[in-house]
């Protein structure tokens, strides 16, 4: 008997393991990232990085295209008025593929 459970296990490894390896990465249907960055006294946006990503079963690589993404989109927002304090403020933003 342990030898048919023992040979059952290593079927299933072996097949657990092929799965892995061949199939094709599904992306999920969105992703949510929240972006944190320092407006200066100047209206000028700094330090920008990513606070947090929620993207489940999302590989590395994915992960990776849509942080420098949201670091793009929030660099390129324009100027904003002076003001008397710098503030830090993280925002969310929700990718819909």
């Amino acid at each position: 008997m342990n030898k048919y459970i023992i040979t059952l296990i290593a079927l299933l490894n072996i097949t657990f393991s092929f799965c892995q390896e061949n199939s094709k990465h599904i992306e999920p249907d969105s992703v949510r990232v929240s972006v944190s960055f320092i407006v200066e006294t100047s209206g000028e946006i700094t330090n920008v990085e990513i606070h947090e990503i929620e993207c489940e079963g999302c590989s590395r690589k994915y992960k990776k295209q849509i942080s420098k993404e949201s670091i793009r989109v929030v660099k390129e927002y324009p100027n904003r008025k002076p003001i008397e304090k710098r503030i830090k403020c993280i925002i969310p933003i929700k990718y819909t593929l």
